[in-house]
């Protein structure tokens, strides 16, 4: 947590660590190495693409360029990794959760968190160096920040978004592009227009703001920065990575001795807290495994302890992590464990977790994966005795490991109804709430002259405009992260269908607005729409046609939460 200054009656967070490297890392700088540093990596790639490619210039079709990529990323990859072993894990979460935010800034707000968690990622197997920790006049951990580390620091930085710039490659060459290769720079796409304006579209949709968890296919979380009332003895608790804000803490949090309670005080943050309920995790059948139960019930435990130590907790909003000894974090997760409900308690004697050291056994066996990106390590150890609880990885993690497996079954059944329900809560809690008998047909079927027409899944109103909305729980899977050709595609598929079903059910009971259990003749509007839980890329056509109302004929529920908050 930063050291607190006092400038009259405001006192400020300044970070020291954080001032130095922002210092050293700025935008000048940062651009001179990010052009040394790919200009190198560009012509080992070229080394590649040249042994197998004689002709020039080099521009490959989408199946062609994909295995090329991959080998070069695999390549890229292992080097960071070697590069990395000269500083600890632990150090290098330290430093990079203090670079300034131009670093990995881009033209997309998702630009910055991808290539951020990517780069946190790459240095978790970094050994331990417990020599190297250090302690300020605050009583604080800290590193060497000497100029060969803020050099390192840099150039990881700018090796991390080349990798990343190769993984874009990737998911264009998977969407059909083809893919030149120069000994200059990443490999670019050359594109059709119609496919350039498609995935354009998807991105600054995708930028816009998705749901944490509409990923698994349904939305369990709440935002709210007051944990006391956000935070049950049955929460998870979730840091979601933002943009670097200045916010106002309670001077009650520090305690009377500590500061006047007129003082004001304030401090930047980089992660927002969003709770979910551990109960409605094992309900819909996303707890599976050992290492899923171990790693919710460590995020329940954090939730447990910011509720009693609200300065620990201002330190996981601005830095996402906690460092504690380690036999410390095995005495909260302990504690946390005895308070546990029955449920909970029998939910981890299923999968042989008896006590705190076993819990933090089965989530430190976790150590993430850069292809797909999924978020990790989760715990840092630094020696024998320190232990970084690192959060903010861990609740990108869980969106990732708890992820649906393919198919239909009664979990996918229920995890659908529980979206259609979130959906129609959205609804409820805005200017489209239905009327009392509208809401009633929400999850029955409609009939038209004994026939079964539709179910409605969820149903707005507003003046004489009938909303009726198809909602379709897909998972967003790993294999869309990395761009894999069939999977994007037959998701596409899946939601264009979805389109072309929902629109002739809208036009069929537009023409028969009275059925055999419902009345719609009093609205001359009815308009038909089909949300998912995340935002899946489609090409252009029926999907991304825009209704009489501006949204979307297939959108996600941010998109609708933001249509009708306007």
């Amino acid at each position: 947590m930063a050291a607190y200054v006092a400038r009259g009656r405001t006192i400020v967070g300044v970070d020291g660590p954080e001032v130095a490297i922002t210092d050293a890392l700025h935008a000048r700088h940062q651009a001179e190495v990010v052009r040394r540093i790919f200009l190198a990596e560009s012509q080992a790639v070229w080394r590649i693409v040249r042994s197998k490619n004689t002709s020039r210039p080099v521009i490959l079709s989408g199946v062609q360029a994909s295995s090329l990529i991959v080998e070069a990323a695999r390549l890229v990859d292992q080097k960071i990794r070697e590069r990395v072993t000269r500083y600890s894990a632990v150090q290098w979460l330290w430093m990079l959760r203090r670079i300034p935010h131009h670093v990995f800034e881009g033209n997309l707000s998702t630009t910055a968190g991808y290539d951020q968690v990517l780069a946190e990622t790459l240095t978790g197997g970094s050994p331990s160096r417990p020599s190297a920790v250090r302690l300020d006049k605050q009583g604080m951990t800290s590193f060497d920040l000497s100029r060969r580390a803020l050099t390192e620091l840099a150039e990881h930085c700018a090796r991390t978004q080349f990798l990343s710039d190769l993984h874009i490659a990737h998911r264009w060459a998977c969407k059909g592009a083809r893919v030149e290769f120069r000994p200059d720079a990443p490999p670019r796409k050359r594109a059709d227009d119609e496919l350039v304006k498609s995935v354009r579209l998807y991105d600054r949709r995708t930028a816009a703001g998705e749901e944490y968890s509409g990923r698994i296919g349904t939305i369990l979380l709440r935002e709210s920065l007051d944990v006391a009332s956000a935070a049950s003895d049955h929460s998870v608790l979730h840091l979601r990575a933002i943009s670097p804000i200045e916010i106002s803490i309670p001077p009650e949090w520090f305690g009377a001795e500590l500061v006047d309670p007129q003082d004001k005080i304030l401090t930047t943050i980089r992660f927002n807290p969003e709770f979910s309920e551990l109960s409605d995790l094992m309900t819909l059948g996303l707890i599976a495994d050992q290492f899923q139960a171990a790693l919710v019930f460590t995020m329940h435990a954090a939730a447990v302890y910011a509720l009693r130590h609200r300065t620990k907790f201002m330190s996981l909003l601005t830095r996402g992590y906690q460092i504690f000894d380690r036999r410390m974090l095995a005495e909260i997760t302990d504690s946390a464990l005895s308070m546990a409900a029955p449920h909970i308690r029998k939910m981890l004697e299923h999968f042989r977790l008896q006590g705190g050291v076993q819990v933090l056994d089965a989530v430190k066996s976790f150590q993430g994966s850069t292809w797909p990106l999924l978020a990790g390590p989760i715990l840092r150890f630094e020696g024998n005795k320190m232990v970084c609880l690192d959060l903010a990885n861990a609740s990108r993690a869980l969106e990732t490991v708890i992820e649906p497996s393919p198919g239909a079954d009664a979990r996918s059944n229920l995890r659908a109804e529980h979206f259609e329900k979130q959906v129609q809560q959205v609804l409820d809690d805005s200017d489209w709430k239905p009327l009392a008998d509208l809401r009633e047909l929400r999850g029955r079927t409609l009939r038209l002259a004994d026939t079964a027409i539709t179910d409605v899944d969820a149903v707005g109103c507003s003046e004489a405009t009938l909303l009726l909305i198809s909602c379709k729980s897909f998972a967003y899977r790993g294999t869309n992260d990395i761009g894999n050709h069939s999977a994007i595609r037959n998701r596409a598929d899946d939601i264009v269908a979805a389109v072309n079903d929902w629109n002739d059910t809208i036009e069929l009971l537009r023409n028969n607005p009275k059925g055999d259990n419902y009345d719609f003749s009093g609205y001359t509007n009815i308009v038909g729409l089909v949300c998912t839980a995340h935002l899946h890329w489609v090409p252009l056509g029926i999907a991304t046609s825009q209704l009489s109302l501006g949204l979307f004929a297939a959108c996600s529920i941010s998109e609708l939460k933001r249509w009708l908050a306007e």
